[in-house]
Order: C-alpha cells, then structure tokens, then sequence
C-alpha cells in the first residue's frame, strides 16, 4: 500500500507486524498537515492501494484509526481486481471535538477478518500518522446564481479557488443583475459576511464600477439559520471604449474648439438585456472578453469567536458586444461664445433598431449598420479647473482623462437603448425566470409578444421557435429526436408592428402576439 500522506522508506523490521516499533516510532514520524478540518464536517484522507493477490479482493469494512479528537469514521467498502495497479480509496469521517487529530492508519474487513494497520508499520511510508487542527464548528455557504453556467473555467494567477463559474452576454453599455442565492447549509448560523470582487488581467480599460453591490441589503436577512436562504444582488455594468480610434481627446474651451474629442472617454447608459453576434469589423468593433472574481468570506457560531472563517469564489465571465459608436466627433460655435454644438457621428453596429439620446435632446433612431449625425449644444468645458499634481507623465496624464471624462458625461448624459422589446409567456402566465414548472406529455401554450417602441410601424418580421435543452455546462444540445413537438408550426410570420402610442384609456399598447403549444 501506498500513501498521499508520505514517502517512499524503507522498513527495518523484518516482521510483517512489530507491536514495538508501532509504539515507539509514533510520536517522532507524525506530520503536521498545513490545513484545518472543521468540528462537525465531513473530512477525507485519500490513500493510493493495489491488489498483489491473482483473485480479485472484497473489502467490506474500510474506516480511519486516529487519535487525539473524538472522530466517528464512516466506512467505506470496494472491490479491488486482481493483481491492479494504483487504485484511490477516500476514508471519510467527522471530528466530533476540537483539537490536534492525528490519522494513524484504517482498519479493513477482508474475507472476515478485522485488521488494523498502522501507517507506521507500512513499507514505503516515511511518516507513522499524520496530524490535523480540528478548529471549532462554522457554517456552510452554498451559492445559487441566476446565471448559466460558464464553459469558461477561470484560472487566476493569485492561486484562487474558484467553487463556480458563470457567464453573461453583454453590450457595451449595457447593465444587468446578478441574483446569488446564498443558503446556509451547515449547522451553524452565518453571522458575518465581506464580499470583495476582483477584476483579472485584460487589456480594455473599463470605465466606472465594473461590479457593485449594496451589501447591507442582504446583511439585513443575517443571521443567515441553517437551511435559511438569503439573495444578494450584484449589478454588472460594462462600459468599454465608444470610440473607433483612440487617442483623440477634445478641450471644449475657447483655445480648442475644433480639436478631436476623445471619445473613448464619453461613457453610455442602456437598459438593453438582450445580445447577438456583429459581423466582421475592425478589432475595436468586436466583442471584447472581461472576467472577474467575487469571493465571500464569512463566519459564524463557535468558529467566528475564536476568530476563523471560511471563503467561496465565484468566476465570472462576460462577452461585452459592441453597441453603438462614434465614428467621428466635432465641434462648431454656437450664437452663444460659453456655448458650442457638439457633432457625434453615431454608429449602430447591432442587429437591432435603437435609439440614442442626451440630455434635453430629442432621440435619435438607428436602424443596424446605420450611421447618422448628432448634434448637441453644451456649454464649454474649463479644463483649467483640474490641477496637476506631481507625479509620473504618463499617469498623471491618464487621471487628468478620466477626470475630464467624467466631466464631460455628467454634461451630456448619452443613453442607447433597443426600439423592440420581447415578452414571453407560458400558458398565460409571464415567464421572467431562467426555466418554467412543466409536466412531460402535457401541451404547454408558449406566447412571444413583441412591443414595437418606436414612432412608426417596423416589420416584416419571422419569428421561430427553436428548443434545445442545457446541460447547464455551457453546452446547449438541439438534437432532441423528437422529445418535443408543436401542434402547427414553429415558424410565424407578421407583416409589421404598429408603433406604440400612449393611449387616452387603460387599453393594451399595439403587440404583436404570436402563440405555439409545444408537446
């Protein structure tokens, strides 16, 4: 037998079994494992075995031999073939005290005879037992998210153990919520929680919080009882550059009225949820990659008064598609000398209609791969304002930047957001949730209605059906051989949407409603 707790030596005991060496070696080959167990939890030791014997071999009773803590062992049983290689075997058991506990061996069931064999009597085992800090019990977090699973498996350089992994696609621009569900499945009731996040290493320079949260909204459900869930909200805001060239930045003073505005530093809003693929562009216009770590440390009961805790990672990646952007800015002087018009070229590289708009202007509308004209009138920037202090160039020019962008966003207020807005309804009921209760062989009545947000009517329109089932793994598969069919077609077709009007009475703004009962 061999060990993951030690290495290969030698024994000088001639004997398959010496009761004096077992006793006498003990205490000076022990190892002290650099971790804790926790009093109360499920704990494994993991042991490498192999099977000399032509016949396959029956264990029926396989446990741990410790000392020092009180440790109920739960046995295990296996079936080793005959004459194998290398075969891992988990023992598994829960500290019922704290203290040191130290693993000095199992005990087995073979052929029904009781053995016990201690590590120290072993051939190829260099330490007799090893010891483990058994700390005092806390509780167990486990998290939910309303996000799928992500293929994409983080692999931070700090060495961060990541428990989960998610993703979400994005437009620049656009903001959405993360629901984590946090639920207490120890023993023990959560008191203290900290939540701090962690941007990884990417090349695009992200423009105000990328993730923020109010945590005193989910500390207000605390303390978190086992088996009690508790939410808390994240909002993920993605905010790249809006520009297709870079290094043009514009001073709206007197002295620079007509030089080229950076506007990588005009920061858009959108209320958009949706996402699609853009054809092919220039690098700044394809989706770009962002991926973050939000780690929860938390403690309570017996083990957050002697001072310990625990921690949980999760992975978040998110696919930014490019939205809007401006392909050209200027400026020109207004009647005014403190006022000037700002001119933005404005680009809509999505497949859908939108509209941008600013401050105290009316909203422009974009059919996709449409370019138009903005103009806005805003009063001159002073610049001057903004003081240098020592430091290095070249960061001391990249904050007088952001100080500028921010300036000049707090002035214009550009907003984008989609024309055409999609709700989907199961059996009458809207479906605002990642998945719906239903029956296998019961019809269930599946209702798309389209809203059409613009001031005039938009179509021809096809809109399709298309079932496949995830695998919640980042897989979707859509060969489902007949596990789903549709009484009529999956296909519809409409002419066109009338625009939404405010109506003088409670009636239901123009949709566009299309029904299929999928088996």
């Amino acid at each position: 037998m061999k060990s993951l707790l030690g290495q290969n030596v030698s024994t000088k005991s001639p004997f398959i079994y010496s009761p004096i060496i077992a006793h006498s070696r003990g205490e000076e080959r022990s190892k002290k494992i650099d971790f804790q167990w926790v009093q109360g939890d499920v704990c494994e030791v993991q042991l490498m075995v192999y099977n000399p014997m032509p016949f396959e071999l029956r264990v029926e009773n396989m446990g741990l031999l410790t000392s020092g803590v009180e440790f109920e062992s739960l046995p295990a049983a296996l079936s080793l073939p005959a004459e194998s290689g290398l075969y891992p075997v988990t023992l598994v058991g829960v500290p019922q005290t704290t203290g040191t506990i130290t693993v000095n061996g199992y005990h087995t069931t073979v052929f029904g005879v009781f053995s016990d064999c201690l590590l120290d009597n072993l051939p190829g085992i260099k330490t007799g037992g090893s010891s483990v800090e058994v700390i005092p019990a806390l509780p167990r977090l486990q998290i939910s998210t309303s996000l799928p699973r992500s293929a994409h498996s983080l692999q931070p350089s700090s060495g961060d153990e990541i428990s989960t992994n998610v993703s979400v696609q994005l437009y620049n621009g656009e903001t959405q919520q993360l629901i984590i569900k946090l639920e207490n499945i120890g023993m023990e009731p959560l008191e203290k929680l900290e939540v701090t996040s962690k941007i990884l290493t990417t090349k695009e320079k992200l423009y105000g919080d990328f993730l923020s949260w109010k945590l005193e909204e989910t500390l207000a459900q605390f303390p978190l009882q086992p088996g009690q869930v508790a939410t808390f909200t994240v909002n993920i805001k993605v905010k790249l550059d809006f520009s297709c060239q870079e290094n043009v930045l514009q001073d709206l003073s007197d002295e620079a009225e007509t030089e080229a505005l950076r506007c990588e530093m005009m920061v858009l809003e959108s209320h958009s949820s949706s996402a699609s693929t853009v054809a092919r562009v220039p690098r700044s216009l394809c989706a770009q990659t962002l991926e973050a770590i939000l780690n929860f440390k938390y403690s309570g009961g017996p083990g957050h008064v002697e001072g310990y805790y625990r921690s949980l990672s999760l992975g978040l990646h998110v696919e930014v598609e490019p939205s809007v952007f401006f392909t050209r800015v200027s400026t020109l002087p207004a009647t005014s000398t403190r006022q000037c018009h700002l001119l933005l070229d404005v680009f809509n590289c999505t497949e859908h209609e939108l509209t941008v708009c600013a401050r105290s202007n009316e909203e422009l509308t974009l059919h996709p791969s449409e370019c138009q004209r903005m103009a806005i009138q805003v009063d001159k920037f002073n610049f001057e304002s903004f003081p240098e202090s020592p430091g290095e160039k070249g960061q001391l020019e990249g904050e007088r930047q952001t100080a500028r962008s921010l300036e000049i966003n707090s002035k214009l207020g550009i907003r984008w957001g989609l024309i055409s807005f999609c709700d989907v309804l199961v059996d009458g009921q809207p479906c605002d949730c990642e998945a719906a209760a239903c029956r296998v062989g019961d019809p269930v009545r599946l209702e798309v209605r389209l809203t059409n947000r613009s001031a005039r009517s938009v179509g021809p329109f096809a809109l399709s059906v298309v079932p496949f089932q995830d695998h919640r793994n980042g897989v979707h598969s859509y060969d489902l051989h007949g596990a789903v069919s549709f009484v009529g077609s999956s296909t519809f077709y409409l002419d066109t949407v009338r625009a939404l009007q405010i109506p003088l009475s409670p009636t239901p703004p123009p949709v566009a409603d299309t029904g299929a009962s999928p088996c």
